[in-house]
């Protein structure tokens, strides 16, 4: 999927290509295009391993539809980062092919993702990774900033994944591996997750 696109300053910005506007972020779909990329992701939202707010938009719609616009023309995939509630629906709104995360799925937003074929990753692995004592058994003051601030994101992200299982939103696997203590040999703990 090559870097991904965010806000300056945005969740992943030392990984990403930074776009400040609907310009920018029309240079930055080409740019992972011309570098080979099958997949533009973005991070429509904060998260929880960079500064900021995940339960914050960032992204604005306008910028992830002009995305969205310049993959269809390769005929390439897209993806967002969501975790806040007002990323997953400008990702749905945008139509993007999958919302990775999405730990504030609701009712409503299911519904639109089941009629538009929009796929849900949960990666409840991730969060739960960061938080969980016998995973995350650094205690460094570092560590335990992450550990409040992945604590009720996991919270979230499992009792949203239930709805989202309930309403029949198509799901994809995956685990957001190489987030701090999720390592991508865990695979089964992704799953035995989802049975939980």
């Amino acid at each position: 999927s090559g870097q991904v696109i965010c806000i300056t300053a945005g969740h992943c910005n030392p990984l990403g290509v930074e776009v400040d506007d609907v310009s920018q972020a029309i240079t930055a779909a080409r740019r992972q295009i011309r570098k080979g990329a099958d997949v533009l992701k973005m991070m429509a939202t904060g998260g929880v391993i960079t500064d900021g707010d995940p339960y914050k938009g960032q992204l604005s719609l306008e910028q992830i539809i002009a995305v969205q616009e310049e993959a269809n023309r390769f005929g390439k995939i897209t993806c967002a980062h969501c975790i806040a509630e007002e990323g997953i629906r400008y990702a749905l709104e945008a139509g993007l092919d999958s919302i990775e995360h999405g730990n504030w799925v609701n009712e409503e937003l299911c519904d639109i993702m089941i009629e538009k074929g929009i796929w849900l990753v949960p990666t409840l692995i991730a969060a739960y990774s960061e938080w969980h004592p016998d995973i995350n058994k650094d205690y460094s003051p570092e560590s335990e900033s992450l550990r409040k601030k992945a604590k009720p994101t996991s919270d979230v992200a499992r009792k949203h994944f239930e709805i989202a299982v309930k309403k029949g939103v198509k799901l994809a696997f995956g685990t957001d591996a190489g987030t701090p203590f999720n390592e991508p040999t865990r695979c089964a703990l992704e799953l035995s997750l989802y049975i939980e």
